[in-house]
């Protein structure tokens, strides 16, 4: 009996596998082509908010350079910006500390801002020289955002969710391709209870 409702299970499922071709071959196709559109996207954890960023300042570069050039002008020493000022006020302090050793803390202190902000001054005369506004990257990352935007509304939220289905869609392939080595396997258990049935049927007959 125990024989039988085995070689009655195993029958049911060999049926089910063999009825669901169909279905698993339009699911390889999906997956097939969900893994691939996404391997071509090549994306990158955490590019797009650095496109994000990156198309924000192309976007703005006018309102941007203009803000840096008033950053620039009113921090440098170019017609009394703070720095010329600060420079007054640090020479001006140390002469002070000579006469009153008490003030060179202070005299430390405002040596200290002067040579941060001449940092500062010199960072903001390195970004308006070197940093460019370009049609074509702005174009660049429009299209890079607008393909991560059009996967995420297949596959997920966010690039790792859409990585992550990458990922699970490929181990679902990889069940799905092993299917005729299940076809195989429940065949041949099949095939070994029928004989083993047939044979305790012969020892009950005899």
């Amino acid at each position: 009996i125990l024989v039988f409702s085995e070689l009655s299970d195993l029958k049911r499922q060999f049926k089910s596998l063999v009825s669901s071709e169909r279905d698993r071959l339009r699911e390889i196709d999906i997956l097939t082509y969900a893994i691939d559109e996404i391997d071509k996207a090549k994306l990158v954890p955490g590019e797009e908010e650095t496109l994000r960023q990156e198309r924000k300042i192309l976007q703005q570069h006018e309102k941007l350079f203009s803000l840096i050039d008033t950053s620039y002008e009113n921090a440098s020493e170019n017609r009394g910006g703070a720095l010329s000022r600060l420079r007054l006020s640090k020479e001006a302090l140390q002469d002070s500390a000579e006469i009153d050793n008490t003030l060179t803390p202070l005299s430390q202190r405002i040596d200290s801002a002067f040579y941060e902000l001449e940092d500062i001054v010199e960072s903001l005369r390195l970004y308006r020289r070197e940093t460019e506004f370009s049609a074509e990257r702005l174009q660049e990352y429009e299209e890079r955002l607008a393909l991560i935007h059009d996967l995420e509304k297949k596959y997920g939220s966010t690039i790792d969710e859409v990585l992550d289905y990458r990922r699970k869609s490929e181990e679902r392939l990889k069940e799905l391709e092993n299917w005729e080595s299940d076809k195989e396997n429940l065949q041949q258990a099949v095939s070994s209870l029928e004989k083993e049935l047939l044979k305790r049927a012969k020892e009950l007959s005899e």
